[in-house]
């Protein structure tokens, strides 16, 4: 697993921009991050996502999951979360047990997907 981290919701963007097609596998935002928070982060990862085609036909890419950070523990602030386009909303203090099995979630959806929801 390849680890990238951003001090902002705008570095964030800008490194998936400059990356591969598919690169990334999971996102994790902060709700409160400086300079653009993770809900504006995540409306605008969406909207890049529904823009930028793939290399083998032009379709849009697949949607990257999110998961949102908080220590905002108030169900508006996960209903503000879910609304931006976030997959998943924890919040701190963290249970890493918790994190990790999303992240296997996410991760490994590929390898243990039979293609029936």
């Amino acid at each position: 697993m390849n680890v990238k981290i951003a001090n902002n919701g705008q570095e964030a963007l800008e490194e998936w921009l400059a990356s591969d097609q598919g690169y990334y596998t999971v996102a994790i935002f902060d709700h409160h991050m400086p300079i653009m928070d993770g809900l504006a982060a995540t409306r605008k990862l969406r909207e890049l996502e529904a823009e930028r085609p793939n290399k083998s036909g032009g379709e849009p890419l697949s949607r990257i999951p999110i998961i949102g950070l908080s220590a905002d523990i108030q169900s508006s602030t996960k209903e503000l979360c879910i609304k931006a386009g976030m997959d998943e909303y924890l919040t701190k203090p963290l249970l890493t047990k918790g994190l990790a099995l999303l992240i296997q979630r996410y991760c490994c959806k590929d390898q243990t997907d039979n293609g029936e929801e």
